[in-house]
């Protein structure tokens, strides 16, 4: 992951899916057909499940909306006539269709109990969408208000552009950029004149994502979008590695002590699930149960922000639907069979693995936190690249030499990225929080059986360490997490080796395997207190 070129005017059309809306969407598409709501020709079908799906993607990854159940006053206005009218390319009958597809899955939330506690009543929303709902239709219609992406997009078609033709796409993004100015216009509008690389910057197009480079900027589409194909000469060279077959792979998934703590917050909601408050968080007697269940001190806690580590298992639980909210409770969720199946040794391999390479991905890149003060984004996007790059020079290093110093390589992976650190009047302050970047994943990951950590060598200073043991808990991670203990060592598991390799060959990187990989021994891994657990 690298922060993206400040000197890139970005675009989204379509977002990515997250798990829970998957979830969500699968529940509500049974429910659909349940209702007889889903209409019978195949192309109408498919254009009505991809109607709500395009709706909440783009209100989750440009209006900050992620959680598909989670609604309040205003909500309905700002998806209609703040993103999709600007936004969202009308390909699947938006301007008439859409207005009744928020309506029905706003009444799949009330009647299945799925609302969120926090959201305001749906008779409420559904009279919110009764007003605007006669002016959406010409909204959608007004160019004038169409943003980057959503002129583009409509130009292509009106040209005759297949959308899912990758090299006809390129065609008609070269072809614009030839243009100049006056020629983009009919195209872009007034929009020409509002950023300065419109009229001249090269344009790059990559599955519904628009970027306009500025002036002499020459960039890939992979700088710009990391899951773009790589077309970089530069390309890494990485030592062969050995790897088991999946099906060994997959035996040693059960070893994660975080997928593990899962399956027990699922065990102790239950079917019949535990009360939560209107904000849709344990609180009072659940939350001081929950806490004992999965072994947090429970002394003197109020609230879930109280135990940093018990968010995070919270929210991973919600994420991967081993937990489901259900009004005014949470309950066991659809996810908790799967996660017992992988545990139990049951599962296909494919299945383990991608549950738990899913858990790895969040525990590497973990989202702040909805409703994070101003700023908390760009923190997370910096502080998001340490980790991954760590990884991935933990894995050039190759399986040959064993054990790294953690704080030598650490301090490696900070010379070798000075340019993403500040100048040096802030440099320590940046450079710490790069190191806790760092740290705070690699314990979890050490949980979770994609790492090995040695013990301290020593312990820092005698104040600091009696800090630090008392706070792991309430945050559920290790004292070493907090701050640099000399003398850590690391290596990558054979889990960790398969799921890095797994980023790097996703980014067109050379990752080669050995020809044939040796026997390999698989070590139990040790149950772990969630101490060990997750940073905050």
């Amino acid at each position: 992951m690298s922060a993206r070129p400040a000197h890139v005017v970005i675009a989204n059309f379509e977002g990515v899916s997250y798990r829970i809306r998957q979830l969500t969407m699968a529940d509500f598409k049974r429910w659909a057909d349940e209702q007889n709501l889903m209409p019978a020709p195949a192309d109408a079908a498919e254009q009505w499940r991809e109607r709500i799906e395009i709706l909440l993607d783009g209100r989750a990854n440009f209006l900050g909306r992620p959680d598909p159940t989670l609604w309040k006053s205003g909500d309905v206005h700002e998806l209609l006539m703040v993103h999709a009218v600007t936004r969202q390319y009308d390909g699947w009958n938006l301007a008439d269709h859409a207005p009744s597809a928020v309506r029905e899955f706003l009444c799949f939330l009330d009647r299945t109990d799925r609302l969120h506690p926090a959201s305001t009543r749906v008779g409420t929303l559904l009279k919110e969408l009764d007003r605007l709902a006669p002016k959406f239709p010409s909204a959608m219609a007004d160019s004038s208000r169409w943003r980057l992406a959503k002129r583009v997009f409509t130009a292509m078609v009106s040209d005759g552009v297949r959308l899912d033709d990758e090299a006809e796409v390129d065609r008609w993004a070269e072809q614009f950029s030839a243009r100049g100015p006056q020629q983009r216009r009919a195209t872009l509008g007034d929009l020409i004149d509002s950023e300065p690389g419109y009229g001249t910057g090269k344009l790059l197009i990559h599955e519904g994502k628009v970027a306009l480079l500025r002036p002499g900027a020459t960039i890939s589409k992979h700088m710009v979008w990391r899951d773009a194909p790589c077309d970089c000469p530069d390309h890494g060279e990485y030592p062969p590695a050995a790897l088991p077959a999946k099906a060994e792979l997959a035996r040693m998934v059960p070893g994660s002590g975080v997928l593990r703590r899962l399956v027990e917050f699922g065990s102790w909601a239950g079917h019949d699930g535990q009360p939560v408050d209107k904000r849709g968080e344990l609180h009072g007697d659940s939350l001081r149960t929950a806490a004992m269940a999965l072994g947090f001190p429970s002394d003197g806690i109020s609230r879930m922000s109280d135990l940093p580590g018990l968010v995070m298992l919270w929210r991973l639980s919600l994420e991967f639907g081993v937990l489901s909210l259900r009004r005014t409770r949470v309950v066991a969720g659809p996810g908790l069979h799967l996660a017992e199946q992988v545990l139990r040794g049951a599962a296909e391999a494919d299945d383990a693995l991608t549950l738990w390479a899913g858990i790895y991905d969040e525990l590497l890149c973990p989202a702040p936190p909805a409703g994070a003060a101003q700023g908390a984004d760009a923190l997370a996007e910096w502080l998001g690249v340490w980790a991954p790059r760590f990884f991935g020079l933990l894995y050039a290093l190759g399986q040959d030499t064993g054990w790294a110093d953690l704080d030598g390589l650490i301090a490696r992976l900070l010379d070798e990225h000075a340019e993403l650190l500040p100048p040096a009047e802030h440099g320590v302050v940046f450079t710490e929080l790069a190191s806790l970047a760092v740290r705070q994943p690699l314990a979890d990951l050490a949980w979770h059986g994609a790492v090995e950590v040695s013990q301290p060598a020593a312990e820092p200073r005698e104040q600091f360490a009696v800090a630090a043991r008392e706070e792991a808990p309430r945050l559920g991670t290790q004292p070493w997490a907090l701050s640099a203990w000399p003398g850590i060592r690391v290596r990558l598991t054979d889990l960790g080796r398969y799921v890095v390799r797994q980023g790097l060959l996703a980014e067109g990187e050379r990752a080669p395997l050995v020809d044939a990989a040796p026997p390999t021994v698989q070590l139990a891994l040790p149950a772990r207190s969630v101490s060990a657990r997750i940073m905050a």
